[in-house]
């Protein structure tokens, strides 16, 4: 069966493009609002992942039927950008006047599509997950490590220059970000993504 253009189904796209940019807008409008600092805790430093390289997640992926988790979530804004984009998007946490802020944003921008948990990554299941980011403030530890082989579902995006996991393999970057997959088994096609080619 063909795909049928019409002027009524170039009008419907152009206001999910319209609306996708509405949206992306209001949530930069809204962090650009709030503070940048650094929230430190006993368990590391929370820091504001760059607004732009959230935005380019948004623009990269467009899996409506896929899942996002960010780990170490802060106060949320790269689980809103990544709602824009994914089916289902989560952020775990484990300070919880950073989640309560993430819980407020999600609120006041209408992002129904969210979730947030209070709690350590290292001791949450990461396999429901197609998508996890992760902006780490100290190398990746063997625990995690050995944690992702065994429960990263498809991709791992790492917002940082510095801490880079050693035993997964690298596929490519997004940005400055580089994505990862699982090193120690195939990634079977039918839970991956296709990456844009580098132009």
């Amino acid at each position: 069966m063909f795909f049928e253009y019409s002027a009524s189904s170039a009008c419907r796209f152009m206001n999910t493009l319209s609306k996708m940019k509405n949206q992306e807008t209001q949530i930069m409008q809204y962090y650009r609002g709030r503070s940048q600092r650094y929230v430190p805790s006993e368990h590391g430093i929370w820091g504001p992942s760059p607004l732009e390289d959230i935005e380019m997640l948004c623009r990269v992926f467009s899996e409506k039927g896929k899942s996002f988790l960010d780990c170490g979530c802060g106060d949320g804004r790269v689980v809103l950008f990544a709602s824009l984009g994914f089916g289902h998007a989560a952020g775990i946490e484990i300070h919880k006047g950073l989640l309560d802020a993430a819980k407020q944003a999600a609120k006041c921008l209408s992002r129904t599509n969210t979730e947030f948990i209070l709690g350590d990554f290292m001791r949450y299941d990461l396999s429901p997950y197609d998508v996890i980011y992760i902006a780490p403030d100290r190398p990746f530890s063997l625990a995690f490590e050995n944690k992702l082989r065994k429960e990263l579902k498809c991709l791992l995006i790492v917002n940082s220059p510095v801490f880079l996991p050693g035993t997964l393999r690298f596929i490519r970057k997004i940005g400055s970000m580089p994505v990862y997959t699982n090193k120690a088994k195939k990634v079977r096609s039918s839970s991956t993504f296709t990456l844009p080619t580098k132009k």
